[in-house]
């Protein structure tokens, strides 16, 4: 059987469809740390819509219920609880990897070269 090979458009699906998973569980971690679709819809500056929408397209993806919700409160269900660990553990490590690729880009590095004309001559000074 020869193998499937991706196009362009599939691989692009693919990627938009796991940023939109990554996006929907920092929605969701937020919701459940202020205990409130409005207040996280404020924070992120979505429409409290749009959170919603995005935990019940989350909720939908897993195929589980994650939060009960009713007019006056929030809970998470047993299978939320466990989602959210993961989902916390998951943004941290993303974070973390993320910060640390960045302290990489800022900080110099390879050999600092330092070029001088002397009486017609070209001197370099390599200092590491």
């Amino acid at each position: 059987m020869l193998p499937v090979i991706a196009d362009d458009a599939s691989i692009a699906l693919l990627y938009c469809s796991h940023m939109n998973q990554l996006h929907a569980m920092r929605v969701f971690t937020r919701v459940v740390d202020l205990a409130s679709f409005n207040l996280a819809a404020r924070q992120l500056g979505m429409s409290a819509a749009a959170v919603t929408r995005s935990v019940g397209t989350l909720e939908a993806h897993l195929n589980m219920r994650l939060l009960n919700r009713t007019t006056r409160s929030l809970s998470l269900t047993d299978v939320g609880r466990e989602y959210l660990d993961g989902c916390r553990a998951i943004i941290e490590k993303l974070d973390e990897i993320e910060s640390n690729l960045l302290e990489t880009t800022r900080d110099p590095q390879g050999a600092l070269v330092q070029t001088e004309r002397v009486n017609g001559l070209e001197l370099s000074d390599c200092t590491n």
